[in-house]
């Protein structure tokens, strides 16, 4: 195993991905005692992960690994270089301390003209509830800004009201700038030194590893695996880069497509897929980016790349077994194929992709439940472990997704109970919380006989009524 370096592992498969992590575990095995470090986008793929690498073909067990998440990883090597003295563990303009800085500010900036526009949005906000929403927001776009343009923060600290290529400022968004100089001179009023925000830290964390010899930080990780991220800021890849000099660091990115395709747009002028096109400018972004940071002078680290692509048409084909729709879409998609499927074409329609349209988020759960039963009844081999369920709002599922699977665990009917859990979940997603949420609306709620019977479904609340 390398010392130092970086690697970039390419798959079009996640179950790819997994076992070229586990082959390279399997290599180049740590110390003993020394827990594997692996970077994950959620906990939904950490989930994933650790219950695929303790399968029998991969690992056996998933033991002395922590999966944590890019962010909360980094900050802690960003205070191990740069030293806990110098670095507090939050910084003034995190987010959520953001959000209350920016609702104490706002009474003095709604008297400056500038922001005429919080003013307008504001209105007449007796009760303060929609200045607090506005803070929140507020925050949440200089916490964006701070992950992915400090470009831009740099220049508005330097009274430079521009953006990329010194181009100036639209009008109606000058009070941006005015609004990130005002709060760095309140953070410079309360504290004496320091950092004053993560900009600066990642510069200086840049600068302290260049300064440094390999091997002269003890306290890094003894390598890093970054498994499965769809989109990373690029101070978080300027920062792995970085420690690629000190440590190894592997990056297991998932890639939909084996050529080059940047030069994919919408309007496919450049030729290309139309999924492709509509894939996701971040994430496509992400893919390239990754590649941009290849050894390009002496500061750099090693940089090697792994290719490990299936195509579904021909492994299909391999087993002499007709493609499905999904494989020759996918097909497609790995070799940039323009042409799309088509029932003009020699297609023969199968149950591999299916797309259904419901009334209600409700109706799309119970359609699924159904779905996934007849898969196990169809299938003796496929296990409910086997199959993933994604969904885009998990706060507004999750409730429905407890009352369709959850309502067959009592009625003692083992024939309709599936075993399930839900991951990337909040405190406000469990249905205790939202039957606390509701009795505490009751002065100015009016409940109607499905919101009772929802309280019913909730345990505690059958519990504590003897129902």
């Amino acid at each position: 195993s390398p010392r130092t370096g970086f690697m970039v592992l390419h798959s079009n498969r996640m179950e790819g991905l997994r076992d070229l992590l586990v082959a390279h575990i399997r290599n180049n095995p740590l110390p003993p005692l020394s827990p594997e470090t692996v970077l994950v986008q959620s906990n939904g793929m950490k989930h994933w992960l650790t219950v695929s690498l303790a399968q029998d073909d991969a690992l056996g067990i998933c033991a002395a690994t922590h999966m944590v998440l890019p962010s909360s990883q980094l900050w802690q090597i960003y205070r191990s270089v740069l030293g806990t003295d110098r670095l507090p563990a939050t910084m003034p303009l995190d987010k959520s301390p953001l959000a209350w800085r920016i609702l104490r500010r706002l009474p003095q900036w709604l008297a400056d003209p500038q922001f005429a526009p919080l003013a307008h949005y504001l209105g007449a906000d007796t009760g303060g509830i929609r200045a607090y929403h506005l803070a929140q927001q507020l925050a949440d776009v200089l916490d964006g800004y701070q992950n992915y343009r400090s470009d831009w923060l740099t220049q508005w600290a330097k009274g430079r009201d521009t953006l990329d290529h010194s181009k100036p400022l639209p009008q109606a968004h000058v009070w941006q700038a005015a609004m990130w100089r005002d709060l760095l001179v309140d953070v410079q009023q309360q504290q004496a030194s320091g950092f004053e925000a993560r900009s600066e830290v990642h510069e200086s964390f840049l600068l302290e590893l260049k300064q440094r010899k390999p091997g002269s930080i003890t306290a890094l990780p003894p390598r890093l695996m970054v498994f499965g991220i769809t989109a990373l800021p690029m101070q978080t890849m300027q920062a792995l880069v970085a420690l690629g000099r000190h440590i190894p660091v592997l990056m297991f990115v998932h890639n939909p497509c084996r050529e080059h395709w940047d030069h994919v747009s919408e309007d496919l002028s450049g030729g290309g897929h139309p999924l492709l096109a509509s894939w996701g400018r971040q994430g496509r972004d992400y893919l390239h980016a990754v590649d941009r940071f290849e050894a390009v002078d002496e500061d750099s680290p090693d940089y090697q790349r792994v290719s490990v692509f299936v195509d579904p048409v021909k492994e299909a084909l391999d087993v002499q077994q007709r493609p499905t729709v999904l494989q020759q879409l996918q097909s497609g998609i790995l070799n940039l194929q323009a042409k799309p499927l088509s029932l003009a074409d020699d297609v023969e329609l199968d149950d591999s992709l299916i797309f259904v349209q419901t009334h209600s988020a409700q109706r799309e759960v119970e359609v699924l439940h159904d779905r996934i039963l007849g898969w196990l009844n169809a299938d003796a081999q496929l296990q409910p472990a086997d199959i993933m369920v994604m969904v885009p709002d998990m706060e507004l599922f999750a409730p429905h997704i407890q009352a369709v699977f959850g309502r067959h665990a009592d009625s003692g009917d083992s024939a309709l109970d599936l075993p399930y859990s839900v991951t990337d979940s909040t405190p406000r997603t469990h249905p205790l919380v939202q039957a606390i949420d509701t009795l505490l609306q009751l002065p100015q709620l009016r409940l109607s006989l499905r919101d009772w019977l929802g309280l019913f479904q909730v345990k505690a609340v059958r519990d504590r009524y003897g129902l």
